[in-house]
């Protein structure tokens, strides 16, 4: 009885031996996976896996080669070797830079430098001084031609920005750089002697104290002291009523409204600039801004002494022009000097006719207006007239 057997079996295997499986179709496809893998050799690990497309695995019409062992090769990066005669690291040769081939031609030679007369390079390309007659002219010295190399390089080594350097003329800078630095080292040498003694030969004091050091807490100090030490400082003085200490600017200002300070006081004597060059300089100031509107160049600061001399022409030509206009009225209303008749007015009487006045009788005969009496202010033709305040 088959149950009865000890031997283990699959479902797969039972299902065949019991013919369940069993179709015309023909064999499954796991048989056929399995039958294709024996047969292949194990030569290319990888050439059979069946989860490759067939756009990857299949070689395109212009990359089939015949003697490829590999089904994927065509997807494999060749190595190819470095081409013969040429360099495949920048460790190798270079090109030659200055290098001659062989003596110079005694004649001009067609399509040759019309300049130099060298086969090498056209008139374009041609590096030495141009000729006020060239070589194809002349005839005459004529150079050799330059050597010219192919270098096939690789391409990291076409790419490489150290590509042809030579170390050894960057000797030269250094041997360059080391006379000057001993040039220097002797400068200070006689400068230390020199500053080191006085006239009468001895040592002075900061000669001893001035040594070269690294900097530090232990070093001295290098800079110029603001103050004494022993000085109080000023926003610590409780004499000084008036003058309040301003951290950010770091100065005394006084409260008191007065505009000058005295060293004594403030410690600085800083005066505000007026007058004289600050005016001048304003007005440049503006010139140049105003000059600048106008599409005119004119920087002050990046450039002061042309600023200062458009500054002067531009006022020497306002002066010139101002003159041409005061001088054009001058000839047309003149100045004003010169003599002229008196217009004619209203006649005035002379002394002969005031002799001649009538007598203050024929006046009061002739005018028969009320008279006043100084005396009691009261009009003297009739009662009737009253008196006003101005009158009296």
């Amino acid at each position: 009885m088959s149950y009865m057997n000890n031997t283990f079996q699959s479902n797969y295997d039972y299902s065949k031996d019991n013919n369940f499986m069993s179709t015309d179709i023909g064999p499954s496809m796991r048989e056929l996976k399995v039958q294709n893998r024996r047969s292949r050799p194990m030569e290319n690990p990888g050439a059979d896996n069946p989860y490759i497309p067939k756009f990857i695995s299949t070689a395109p019409w212009y990359a089939q080669d015949e003697q490829a062992v590999e089904r994927l090769a065509h997807q494999r990066l060749g190595k190819k070797e470095p081409p013969s005669g040429g360099r495949s690291s920048i460790e190798e040769s270079w090109y030659a830079r200055g290098k001659r081939a062989g003596p110079a031609a005694t004649k001009y030679r067609k399509g040759a430098c019309e300049n130099c007369g060298a086969m090498s390079h056209k008139l374009k390309d041609c590096m030495e001084r141009p000729r006020k007659r060239g070589a194809r002219w002349t005839g005459k010295d004529i150079q050799a031609d330059e050597v010219i190399q192919e270098v096939d390089v690789s391409w990291d080594a076409k790419r490489d920005r150290w590509n042809g350097f030579d170390a050894s003329d960057y000797k030269k800078v250094i041997e360059r750089y080391e006379k000057m630095d001993a040039l220097q080292q002797m400068h200070n040498s006689t400068e230390r002697q020199t500053e080191g003694t006085d006239n009468f030969g001895k040592d002075t004091p900061s000669s001893t104290n001035k040594e070269e050091s690294n900097g530090g807490a232990d070093s001295g100090v290098t800079t110029p002291s603001l103050r004494m030490r022993e000085d109080v400082v000023g926003y610590l003085r409780t004499d000084n009523k008036g003058l309040q200490y301003e951290p950010k600017s770091r100065s005394m200002r006084d409260t008191t409204g007065s505009h000058l300070l005295s060293d004594s006081t403030n410690g600085s004597g800083f005066i505000k600039a007026s007058g004289g060059d600050k005016e001048d300089f304003e007005k440049l100031q503006t010139f140049a801004w105003e000059a600048e509107r106008s599409g005119n160049r004119v920087h002050v600061v990046a450039n002061p002494t042309a600023g200062e001399l458009e500054y002067r022409k531009n006022r020497q030509s306002k002066a010139v022009n101002q003159k041409q206009i005061e001088q054009s009225i001058l000839e047309k209303y003149g100045d004003g000097t010169a003599k002229r008749k008196r217009p004619a007015g209203p006649s005035f009487p002379s002394n002969s006719t005031l002799d001649s006045a009538p007598s203050q009788q024929d006046v009061s005969k002739k005018d028969d207006s009320p008279q006043r009496d100084l005396k009691t202010e009261k009009p003297t033709g009739t009662e009737n007239v009253t008196i006003l305040e101005g009158d009296l």
